[in-house]
């Protein structure tokens, strides 16, 4: 499986990322995202993997009242095939130290 995300930063401003990375099934993995007003990091296993400065795409017609975890909010996009376990959701944005020392836990 490929190493995709979209972040979903606000009503209608997204980040993409495309990774070249391949998750091997059966795999225990660590992934994180960290947000700032300018930035937004993706981390696996504790290590930054990508980072996107003020790259995030504001589209001011699209207005999302739902947003999904593993799930598109496009019918047409299959569900994510993997367990989440351990979601934490942070009020601030995680320095790499503070996602390596969390993910160790």
């Amino acid at each position: 499986y490929d190493l995709n995300a979209v972040i979903l930063l606000s009503n209608n401003i997204t980040c993409h990322f495309f990774s070249l990375i391949k998750l091997n099934l059966d795999i225990w993995y660590h992934v994180g995202f960290s947000v700032t007003s300018s930035k937004a990091s993706l981390y696996l296993n504790g290590i930054l993997l990508l980072q996107k400065d003020n790259e995030c795409q504001f589209n001011p017609y699209i207005l999302r009242n739902i947003s999904y975890i593993g799930k598109s909010l496009w019918a047409a996009d299959d569900p994510t095939n993997a367990d989440i376990d351990d979601l934490k959701i942070y009020s601030k944005s995680l320095s790499e130290e503070e996602i390596k020392n969390d993910m160790n836990k």
